[in-house]
């Protein structure tokens, strides 16, 4: 079963790959913040080689991991839906 979710910026430049862990008494969420989301959709073969060339010269495609735990990640959503209860 894949757990991974890919969320690209409305600006396509950034995003956020979500993965949880379910363990027995341990269940964690994972989100991996990407400075250039693009990568993760499918591109042409210039842009992937591109992007590739800037990887191996040592540029950073990720901007930091943040890892919650089942308590953090209840907290996050009960503030996202505040957020929506708030536009509609």
């Amino acid at each position: 079963m894949r757990t991974e979710k890919f969320i690209s910026c409305d600006c396509h430049a950034h995003g956020i790959l979500m993965d949880y862990s379910i363990s027995e008494g341990y269940n964690e969420l994972y989100l991996t913040m990407y400075g250039d989301g693009r990568y993760y959709d499918k591109n042409t073969l210039w842009y992937r080689i591109k992007h590739s060339f800037k990887i191996l010269c040592g540029g950073e495609i990720y901007g930091g991991d943040l890892i919650l735990t089942e308590d953090k990640a209840i907290e996050l959503k009960v503030y996202i839906e505040e957020f929506l209860n708030k536009i509609k």
